[in-house]
């Protein structure tokens, strides 16, 4: 439905509906409309046409009556002459027909009814004159039914005293009110005793008593009526003694404790009398009774379990077990621990001894060894034995020994304290050195293997004998001058650690004194270095002999560690050895007995000079890859006269050139860049010389060369590019080409000209162009040389056609000329000159590619000619087909109503506001068309005309269309709505307001939205919520009708605004929405599409005031009346729409609904809320 507000003749502002689809369209009798001033009435039989109203006094529109309750049905009939010959029809929607009754002669009419069912109920009030309705009323009211009784049940099912009664409801009561909220009354009572302190749901344990029979009763309550009673009963059994706990003291023992088992919190809600039970349990095997439990009656890995169980007169509880306790082993014991041997020294062995050892549990028992020493445990020794070795003298030590049964260890126990005694040294054997002396040696007596196992500092006394005699003072290790030649020497050594000494030990061996060696001295070679021609001279110092003996000399030499024969005298010619040999004399004394020592005499040397050479260059210095190079030697020398021979290499790059054995070497060997040197070697008749070599000489760079250069193209237009081109180059290093150029242009330097190639641009036809290359290689450059001239010239470009388009353009269309097949002989890039002509006239100033249509006129010819243009020439021109400028249509004009709102049985103007435009300034004639809810109407070709009665809520239009006498224009149109029922003034409108909307919960936001049509230019409130001292919001459109939605404190400011830019359109239904989330987003949409965006402070009261719909809050005449309709109306709790969405309409209520109004109805001044929520709207 779509919904109209309007204003009565009597200021009573009513709702009247019209369909979308015309069904209910006021003369259509199958809907009602209140009467319009023109005094038509209701129904199309009605001969006597009376303009009569209804008027209902009760009941009031949202009465709520219990069931049975009489309700009062009160009817006035106004307008009517003779009220009597009208009846009064009343009828529910829930049970249809409720009776009629006739007005009497005041026009008052009145019935009670008590019959009516629990439910909301519409009820409708037709006055009839016959049978044939003259007005219609309608009143929402609420009928009241009581809740039904509850299902209910006590919990626990068998109580006991310690037990609390619940009283549940297991299926709970309904209200054929669906909105009422059912609560419920409880009491109690006991053996059919009332209990009134007991008022709730649940009585406590501490009320009951064995054997009592309690009952609750339930009474459910709508707010208004009672329902019948639910109940239900139980009986309070005795109640059972309980245990909390069962502990067992210790938590753990071996096979000599005795446990105890204790229960904790032991009680009994009736407070008889409690007696406990025990049994103790291994597994599932009892082993005793009572509250303790003592040795043998479990053994190691028992698991030991107490189970107590209470016991009232009347009945037994339950049992209770206490934790596994477990019985772990019991440590072995040992009665003592002997040590052996009580003193020792560092070669004793001591043994640790333990005695009987006892195991309450059987078990196998072993031992763990520990060493004590000096009072700390020796780490590492777990043997029965230790060693003294790594002890020392004085240590104390004892052995502890701890028992063991596999899982525990027992007691440790210790051994008496043995000690570790001093060790006296020893001597393992005496010698003699050295073992064969003459009268010069000094002799000494030395102790070896000898050993003190306690490192204790060792001092010793020496004996020495001469042939068996002690030698008197010679208390030492060494003797030395007390002896002759043929003597015979011992020694004795006794040791000492301060302590203890050892035995004397001799020396195994005695040494005797031998014959003492002759010996020469200062033995000299001389001349050190040699000739051949030279004689080398062996001499002797001196000698001499320790036991006086006279000594003679004999002689020997060799040449490089060989014995040269024949020779043993003390002097030796060198002629006898070859050149370079080492040579040394060997001198031998001898005593008569023995020879002494041979002794070499220091070496000498016969040597041959060899050459030597003083410099090597190569000849030139400064050489090509075409150069021969010469090796110069300069300063041969041979020290001994002889005659020097030389022999040449050469070396490339630190590498020797095969059989390159010249004092010559050619090109062919090397390249640029290479380094050459030659090695020169000088020999004499005996021996080579070191080889001499010379300073390497690099091998230069060969400058190029180019035989001539010449210019390509060799002619052509300024714009083409030259290149120079080197012809013939030549490089000796075979290095490609990198040359210089420079250009001249009529014989000038061009300045920054070194390029290739050359840009010609901006040169002159007849210019002469010269280029200049010098021939490089990357490395150096050659000869420069210069090329013959070439003249700049200049070819003219061509095109093939032109064309215009568009080929039939209209008066208003720009045209555009488009040449086609651009060429130019010298690439240059095209360029056009445009001349436009009419009807075979130039057009001045008219030079471009586009001709305005302001240029041309309707029905002349066109032509365009284009010239081709290089920027130097110009080719020849081409002329385009001609084209007729034919006829533009007009434009649409702009139309309105007057009124802008069409009235029943009034006239209606077409007034075009706007004249269409025509470009051609043709004379204009204008054609209407009027059609009624879409449909053309036959024969309404005017600009004004008459609205029938009967065409409330149909939907006027006119098309207006121009014509110029060629084409007609586009169509433009006004289209307007008829008010219903034909109660709206020209000018009506109006506004509602529903005061109990409730506000939305929480602060999860909040939705405004409608369905709404914008009928004039103007702005207005669709629908807003406001109050004093409240919170404001508004959703409507500003005065250049964009839609807004502001949101202001409670104070009146502005804290929240979204907004769009673009206006409603006009005459068009549409859907609008503004919501504000629990963030503080307003948005704003049209048509499921965002349009603006805003914020307002989240933490802002939600808005609490009135509903205004139509107008903006007011608390007299209505302000900022909306311009046009309304309908769809829906107030939302939350932010409904996160993203953009389809609408749909009607809306649907829902759990976040405050309000929603359809404005469905037929009359009245009410508009239903259908949220549930009873928030109707009044019409004011």
């Amino acid at each position: 439905m779509r919904l109209w507000i309007g204003l009565t003749v009597a200021n009573l502002f009513v709702v009247s509906a019209c369909s979308t689809d015309g069904s209910d369209r006021a003369g259509d009798t199958s809907g009602w409309s209140t009467p319009d001033s023109g005094g038509g009435g209701f129904g199309g039989n009605n001969d006597n046409k009376e303009d009569v109203g209804l008027v209902l006094s009760a009941p009031a529109p949202g009465t709520v009556y219990d069931v049975s309750e009489p309700v009062s049905l009160i009817a006035n009939l106004t307008g009517a002459q003779d009220p009597k010959i009208y009846s009064i029809r009343w009828s529910s929607d829930k049970i249809g027909h409720i009776g009629s009754k006739a007005f009497d002669g005041s026009g008052f009419a009145a019935m009670d009814v008590n019959f009516l069912p629990a439910g909301t109920h519409v009820l409708t009030a037709v006055a009839l004159r016959g049978d044939q309705p003259s007005a219609q009323q309608a009143a929402v009211i609420i009928v009241n039914g009581p809740p039904s009784a509850p299902v209910v049940a006590i919990v626990p099912n068998s109580p006991g005293t310690n037990d609390n009664l619940v009283a549940e409801i297991v299926t709970g009561s309904t209200d054929p009110n669906p909105s009422d909220s059912v609560t419920y009354g409880y009491s109690w009572f006991v053996d059919g005793v009332a209990k009134p302190e007991l008022t709730g749901p649940t009585v406590l344990a501490t009320h009951t008593s064995v054997g009592q029979t309690w009952e609750v009763r339930i009474l459910p309550f709508d707010g208004r009526l009672y329902g019948p009673l639910g109940s239900a009963t139980t009986v309070i059994v005795n109640a059972k003694p309980t245990i909390q706990t069962v502990q067992v003291q210790p938590s753990s023992g071996t096979a000599t404790t005795t446990f105890t088992c204790t229960a904790l919190n032991v009680s009994d809600p009736d407070d008889d009398p409690i007696t406990l039970s025990y049994i103790w349990k291994n597994g599932e095997i009892q082993v005793g009774t009572g509250d303790t439990l003592a040795p043998p009656n479990f053994k190691k890995g028992d698991q030991l379990v107490c189970v107590v169980t209470p016991s009232d007169p009347f009945s037994t509880g339950t049992e209770v077990a206490s934790p596994p306790v477990p019985v772990q082993n019991t440590a072995p014991e040992v009665e003592s621990v002997t040590l052996t041997p009580e003193f020792g020294d560092k070669s004793t062995l001591f043994q640790c001894t333990p005695g009987p050892a006892t195991d309450i549990d059987n078990d196998p028992v072993s031992f763990d060894y520990t060493w004590i020493v000096n009072g700390e445990e020796l780490p590492g020794t777990t043997s029965n034995t230790l060693s003294a070795q790594a002890l020392s003298k004085g240590d104390t030590l004892l052995c502890r020994v701890t028992p063991k049964d596999g899982g525990n260890s027992g007691t440790p126990k210790d051994s008496p304290q043995a000690m570790v005694v001093n060790s006296g040294p020893q001597v393992g054997s005496v010698v003699i050195v050295p073992a064969k002396a003459t009268v010069e040696t000094t002799l000494s007596c030395i102790a070896a293997n000898m050993t003190d196992p306690d490192n204790d500092p060792l001092s010793f006394t020496y004996t020495w004998t001469v042939n068996g005699t002690t030698v008197e003072g010679a208390v030492t290790d060494t003797l030395a001058g007390a002896f002759v030649r043929g003597d015979l020497i011992g020694c004795e050594i006794v040791v000492n650690d301060g302590q203890a000494q050892s035995a004397p030990k001799k020396a195994k061996d005695y040494v005797t004194i031998q014959n003492a060696l002759p010996v020469a001295n200062g033995i000299t070679l001389t001349p050190p270095i040699a000739s051949l021609a030279d004689t080398l001279f062996c001499q002797v110092e001196s000698t001499s002999d320790a036991d006086g003996d006279s000594v003679t000399l004999s002689y020997l030499w060799e040449g490089n560690g060989q014995l040269i024969p024949g020779q043993a005298q003390p002097t030796l010619k060198a002629s006898v050895v070859p050149s370079n040999t080492t040579v040394v004399c060997i001198v031998t004394p001898h005593d008569g007995l023995q020879p002494g020592i041979s002794q070499k005499s220091p070496s000498a040397e016969v040597k041959n000079q060899k050459p030597i050479i003083d410099s090597v260059v190569i000849q030139p210095p400064n050489a090509f890859t075409t150069s021969e190079l010469t090796c110069v030697v300069s300063g041969v020398t041979d020290g001994d006269g002889e005659p020097v021979s030389l022999s040449y290499a050469w070396t490339l790059n630190g590498t020797a050139l095969a059989n390159q054995t010249d004092a010559k070497l050619s090109g062919d060997w090397f390249a640029k860049g290479d380094s050459v040197s030659c090695v020169v070697t000088p020999s004499d008749p005996y021996e080579t010389g070191s080889a001499k070599a010379s300073p390497a000489v690099v091998i230069q760079n060969s400058t190029p060369s180019v035989s001539s250069a010449t210019i390509d193209p060799p002619g052509g237009k300024k714009s083409l590019p030259f290149q120079c081109l080197a012809q013939g180059f030549f490089d000796a290093d075979q290095d490609g080409p990198s040359h210089a150029y420079a250009w001249q242009v009529n014989g000038v330097l061009v300045e920054g000209a070194s390029n290739k190639t050359f840009d010609a641009t901006g040169l002159n036809n007849g210019d002469q162009l010269v280029c200049i290359l010098t021939p490089g290689d990357g490395e150096g450059f050659g000869t420069p040389v210069q090329s013959a001239a070439v003249t700049i010239v200049n070819n003219a470009p061509k095109v093939v056609s032109a064309n215009i388009t568009p080929k039939q353009p209209l008066s208003s269309e720009d045209l555009l000329c488009t040449p086609d097949g651009w060429s130019d002989p010298d690439g240059d890039l095209p360029q056009y000159q445009y001349t436009w002509l009419v009807d075979g006239a130039a057009l001045p100033e008219q030079n471009e590619a586009v001709l305005d249509a302001a240029a041309t006129t309707k029905g002349t010819d066109v032509v365009c000619k284009v010239t081709p243009f290089d920027g130097s020439a110009t080719g020849a021109p081409v002329v385009s087909p001609p084209v007729t400028i034919l006829n533009t249509p007009p434009e649409a004009p702009k139309v309105a109503f007057d009124p802008p709102i069409p009235q029943e049985d009034a006239a209606l103007s077409c007034v075009i506001i706007e004249p269409a435009f025509d470009i051609d300034n043709d004379p204009l004639t204008y054609s209407y068309t009027w059609t009624v809810d879409g449909a053309t109407v036959p024969n309404l070709k005017d600009p004004v005309i008459a609205v029938p009665k009967g065409s409330a809520c149909a939907e006027w239009a006119c098309s207006v269309i121009a014509f110029d006498g060629e084409a007609f224009s586009p169509a433009a149109g006004a289209t307007g709505v008829v008010p219903g029922g034909g109660m709206l003034a020209p000018a009506g409108k109006a506004w509602a307001t529903a005061s109990t909307v409730n506000p939305p919960a929480g602060n999860d936001g909040w939705t405004l939205e409608a369905w709404a049509r914008r009928d004039t230019d103007k702005g207005g409130t669709i629908v807003a919520r406001a109050g004093v001292g409240q919170s404001a919001v508004l959703l409507g459109v500003a005065n250049n009708g964009a839609p807004v939605l502001t949101v202001r404190s409670e104070t009146g400011t502005l804290v929240g605004e979204a907004k769009s830019v673009t206006p409603l359109p006009l005459g068009t239904w549409v859907h609008i929405a503004g919501q504000r989330s629990a963030a503080g987003t307003l948005t704003l949409y049209v048509e499921g599409m965002q349009v603006g965006v805003g914020n307002a402070n989240p933490s802002l009261s939600n808005p609490s005031g009135a509903a205004w719909i139509g107008a903006g809050p007011s608390t007299g005449q209505p302000t900022d009346i909306w311009p046009g309709m309304v309908d769809e109306v829906r107030l939302s709790s939350i932010a409904r729409y996160p993203t953009n969405f389809t609408p749909k309409g009607p809306f649907d209520a829902d759990s976040y609904t405050p309000a929603l109004w359809h404005f469905d109805e037929k009359a009245g001044v009410n508009a239903y809320d259908y949220s549930g929520n009873q928030a109707h709207a009044t019409l004011v």
